[in-house]
């Protein structure tokens, strides 16, 4: 099923823009889905990553990041956003990668990951 996607939300910022964040960092990232739709709404296998050539042209630093040992979906009612907190991969320092929600192809996100601070 195709749902009414909105967004995406701060922190992150919608394509074209490359999102910068720390390789290995938990990124919050916000939609709507026109309501609650339930947990089981992505396509079988995403939101998936996958490495994109890198545009540094169009880049915007992620203002916020979170701690993360795990990707995961959760809904809040009062603004009726999803939010899956994507938990990026530190092997991923110095690459590009878009975040894939497989059912809304037009909705990937670009992320240049940047090397973690040791």
């Amino acid at each position: 099923m195709i749902w009414n996607f909105t967004g995406f939300f701060q922190p992150v910022d919608n394509p074209a823009v490359s999102n910068v964040v720390k390789a290995g960092r938990g990124v919050p990232v916000r939609f709507s889905l026109d309501g609650f739709q339930g947990f089981g709404t992505f396509t079988p296998g995403h939101p998936r990553s996958e490495p994109v050539a890198c545009d540094p042209t169009q880049e915007d630093p992620i203002e916020e990041t979170v701690p993360a040992l795990v990707s995961v979906l959760l809904y809040n009612p009062v603004n009726d956003h999803y939010t899956f907190v994507w938990k990026t991969s530190g092997a991923w320092a110095g690459t590009c990668r878009r975040l894939d929600f497989g059912h809304h192809p037009h909705r990937q996100l670009p992320v240049h990951e940047v090397a973690r601070r040791r």
